[in-house]
């Protein structure tokens, strides 16, 4: 339970930082390498320990250690309750991959290689163009201006690797599907690759009334998650990009992962306390009627740098019974 706490706080902490550093003034790129290191980070970090060692008294120590009874009873708990999250993450995850398979090749009418990708015109309708890894998909209705634009946009989710981040956001989602930001961080990553797409489409010549009119022409007919479609639910956010692209300044992109990697860093600080240790003689007790009377209930024994005055003891203490020592 602690560790899904810390995971929560960490992914907080960390698109924190990317909403107030990651503006317009960062490349698309840099913002997803950004949200996919930073939320993987948030996962695993919980559970690396980096030893610190702190001194500490005897009874802040016991402190520290005290474990609360009833504790372990919830435990199984929480385990079965989280593998049933992640079963049904992982069945709605891999039934997706299915849908993409089973699509991308019913009605292929022809197939053909553009600039490294494999093109599969199908017979359907006009907006169900994506891609999914090296394979495009496109509707054999599109028009030669159409088919251009559209092979570009795709093209470019191909080579900057989009399906393999959404495939990477999706095996996150099965472990930590507890985890909000996890969605949130998805969500953008999407919106980053549209935006990177269109980019690209513009850089390479194409004439921008005509793309966007496209744009707006396309209707969407399924809903493919894990692959990258051309029509997409923000696209009004899309034409706000295309006409004030990122400046990509590298420079201030320096602070806010630095910023993340001090704050995983000091959470995986862990205390290990040191004890001081202190030798005590405690003198014998003998078996003479004298030295057993004086044998009381103090269970407490403070020691000090002088000599003994009294050779007998204060407390026996039961075999299973701690004792407490305070040191000077």
């Amino acid at each position: 339970m602690d560790a899904i706490l810390e995971i929560f706080i960490l992914s907080g902490v960390s698109y924190l930082i990317y909403a107030m550093f990651m503006g317009r003034n960062v490349s698309y790129a840099i913002r997803r390498r950004y949200l996919l290191i930073s939320i993987s980070a948030a996962g695993f970090i919980p559970f690396v320990e980096i030893p610190v060692e702190v001194s500490v008294a005897q009874e802040i120590y016991q402190v520290l250690h005290y474990n609360a009874g009833g504790v372990e009873n919830y435990s199984n708990i929480y385990s079965w309750i989280y593998c049933a999250g992640a079963l049904f993450m992982g069945g709605v995850f891999f039934r997706q991959l299915y849908a993409i398979r089973r699509i991308i090749n019913e009605g292929v009418t022809s197939r053909y290689n553009y600039k490294g990708a494999q093109v599969l015109e199908c017979a359907r309708n006009k907006g169900d163009e994506f891609s999914f890894f090296g394979k495009i998909a496109i509707s054999n209705r599109l028009s030669a201006s159409e088919k251009s634009l559209i092979l570009e946009h795709e093209l470019s989710h191909v080579k900057h690797n989009h399906s393999l981040e959404k495939v990477f956001m999706g095996f996150l989602k099965i472990v930590m599907w507890f985890n909000p930001f996890v969605y949130i961080a998805a969500i953008h990553i999407e919106e980053l690759q549209e935006y990177e797409a269109d980019y690209d489409v513009l850089a390479s010549g194409a004439d921008k009334k005509e793309y966007v009119a496209l744009i707006v022409e396309q209707v969407i007919t399924s809903a493919l998650p894990v692959s990258s479609k051309f029509y997409s639910y923000f696209t009004k956010s899309r034409f706000n990009w295309m006409l004030n692209p990122p400046r990509n300044r590298k420079g201030i992109a320096v602070v806010p992962f630095a910023i993340c990697v001090a704050v995983m860093v000091f959470s995986a600080f862990q205390a290990n306390c040191l004890v001081p240790r202190t030798e005590i003689t405690i003198p014998h007790v003998g078996t003479d009627t004298d030295s057993l009377e004086h044998a009381g209930t103090m269970h407490l024994y403070i020691p000090d740098n002088e000599k003994f005055n009294t050779n007998k003891i204060q407390s026996v203490p039961e075999p299973d019974e701690q004792v407490l020592i305070i040191v000077n």
